[in-house]
């Protein structure tokens, strides 16, 4: 097995509403030449791809002038083609041409093997072929065979990354040129996640929603923000990393180039590379014709961007039109403890609010703790040793709520009275939840009283108290 090689089963007709729920690795290829190293598809502006018709030995592909016009407007057509969705795509930074001096579709030629499913040996023997006709200079090399005796079980196989791509005779358009040269890039096949409300915890798979090509969103979808970052068709110009606490402007992904702004967010997880990324996805002019609307998030590894997995806020949502972060819906991360909220989403840009978490030092050292780390509603709050863990770090949206694990910080049952406890609840925004930092204190909305940490031995449970200025009623917010 070839772990470098992606197929599209042949039964589906990849379009903007696919589900590609059964793409899957080869078990049964080899690839015996051709596989190149991965490149920077941004390197040069130009990239030859030599696109040839073979015949087997026992079973011939159609020639007809119909059918070569049909197979050249998929690479080089001025309508759907790959040359253009490309160029599109990377903001100029790539544009697929036809060999310079030779037909923009070569072939058919005969190459020597009888029919069969072996694309190595398809790829070794069409090589071969162009060598022998004095033909090289291409980068990219796309391999038309006809299918009736192979009869392969997919409708199109990319090397991942390199060079070749393979197309059944009878199962070509331009989504599937489009995605099968995206597996060359290094693109791999992009699933979503659907998590629990509000938060990125109790992710479970969700099919293919269509935010890319590589994710059953088909020629009308364009590049989803890691995809663009990893083949370094974003500019730095255009991304902020590990932005801080505030409200950020995204202008659409795909809009036109001549378009400035902010369009992808990128927000570290943890120490190991995990991230989110977050843009907005606008329908236009531009390959954004046929996805879903709205502010998406994915998830991806700093040095890994090829693979990201979109994330499905709308719990019970299934299709590829609502998978995004609506206006007035946050999510919080408990990894990164990082909060984001949509506030608004316009024909032209999305407003976003990011809100990062900080600890809560108490007078006697330790940090303002969710025990046992914790989700269960009446979880008590605790001061422990700081340590930096998810249940130690705090968000404040800016409703005057902190948050924690997806949970806020709450007088239990509304109380007022001194000796009330401090829990964690499911956020309602009620007085009893919203709170105050102010001269090292933490006050309640609702009484005014202070989180009381006594002692500040670890695991003392906290409680509201009368303000009083005590060690135990002090709380310094630290990054």
């Amino acid at each position: 097995m070839n772990p470098n090689v992606l197929k599209l089963p042949a039964r589906l007709a990849i379009g903007a509403a696919l589900a590609l729920s059964t793409l899957l690795l080869t078990s049964n290829t080899t690839v015996s030449a051709g596989v190149t190293a991965a490149e920077s598809p941004s390197a040069s502006a130009t990239r030859p791809i030599a696109v040839v018709l073979v015949n087997f030995t026992n079973d011939t592909i159609d020639s007809s002038t119909t059918f070569r016009t049909k197979v050249r407007d998929m690479y080089f057509g001025t309508g759907q083609s790959l040359s253009r969705y490309y160029e599109e795509a990377s903001d100029g930074a790539v544009r697929f041409t036809p060999l310079a001096g030779q037909p923009e579709v070569l072939g058919p030629w005969t190459i020597s093997m009888p029919a069969a499913c072996d694309s190595g040996a398809m790829n070794t023997k069409t090589r071969e072929a162009l060598a022998a006709r004095g033909i090289s200079g291409y980068q990219s090399l796309a391999i038309w065979f006809p299918n009736r005796l192979a009869q392969c079980d997919w409708g199109g196989l990319g090397q991942m990354p390199g060079s070749t791509t393979w197309m059944p005779d009878a199962h070509g358009n331009p989504s599937g040129v489009v995605h099968e040269l995206g597996h060359n890039f290094g693109f791999a096949h992009l699933a979503s996640v659907t998590c629990t409300p509000g938060t990125l915890s109790g992710c479970a798979e969700a099919g293919y929603r269509g935010s890319s090509p590589m994710g059953g969103g088909g020629y009308q979808s364009g590049l989803a923000a890691p995809e663009l970052i990893h083949a370094g068709w974003l500019p730095t110009s255009q991304r902020v990393v590990a932005p801080s606490s505030g409200t950020y402007t995204l202008t659409p992904l795909h809009a036109p180039a001549s378009v400035t702004g902010t369009r992808v967010l990128e927000i570290p997880r943890n120490t190991t590379g995990d991230r989110i990324t977050v843009a907005y996805r606008k329908n236009a002019t531009t390959i954004d014709t046929g996805v879903g609307e709205g502010v998406q998030l994915h998830l991806t590894k700093e040095g890994a961007y090829r693979v990201s997995t979109l994330v499905d806020p709308s719990a019970g949502t299934s299709g590829s039109t609502d998978t995004d972060l609506d206006v007035g819906a946050r999510i919080t991360d408990a990894t990164s403890g990082v909060t984001i909220e949509t506030l608004s989403a316009t024909a032209t840009s999305a407003t976003v609010r990011i809100t990062t978490p900080y600890r809560f030092v108490g007078g006697a050292g330790g940090c303002l703790d969710i025990e046992g780390a914790a989700t269960a509603n009446g979880t008590p709050a605790v001061v422990w040793s700081c340590h930096g863990g998810s249940n130690q770090q705090w968000a404040d949206p800016g409703d005057g709520t902190l948050r924690s694990l997806g949970k806020c910080l709450d007088a239990e049952a509304g109380g007022t009275a001194d000796g009330t406890r401090v829990i964690v609840w499911d956020c309602h925004g009620g007085a009893n939840q919203r709170w105050t930092s102010t001269n090292n204190t933490l006050r309640n909305a609702a009484s005014g009283k202070c989180v009381d940490a006594g002692s500040g031995v670890n695991g003392t449970r906290l409680v509201l108290a009368t303000c009083a200025g005590t060690t135990g009623q002090t709380w310094t917010r630290s990054a």
